[in-house]
């Protein structure tokens, strides 16, 4: 039997350099489809959050508007209470504003 003839070096050295090129294609592949699915579940996870602000905003904004409307009726309320309180004491509160009035002038 008749040995291989011996291999051109420079065959082998291109070969090994197409071989090596083809496995960091690969490899670049293998990662970007990873850094692909892992950017989609990002993408998605920052859509879910983003949507769940946006409901926590309109939940506080119908709670404060909720409130403003409250203490308007409250404020409604008190000052009602109190003009009518005043009408009906008012000849009181004028003696002690008179009373109060003649102290502080001594």
């Amino acid at each position: 039997a008749k040995a291989p003839a011996p291999a051109d070096p420079q065959v082998v050295r291109e070969a090994s350099m197409e071989r090596k090129i083809a496995a960091v294609r690969k490899r670049d592949r293998v990662r970007l489809t990873g850094w692909k699915k892992e950017s989609d579940l990002v993408q998605a996870e920052l859509g879910r959050l983003l949507q769940h602000a946006a409901s926590e905003v309109a939940r506080v904004r119908e709670l404060s508007e909720g409130i403003s409307e409250r203490e308007k009726m409250l404020e409604a309320y008190g000052n009602r209470e109190f003009w009518q309180f005043a009408l009906t004491h008012a000849r009181d509160i004028e003696g002690l504003l008179a009373r109060t009035k003649a102290q502080a002038e001594g």
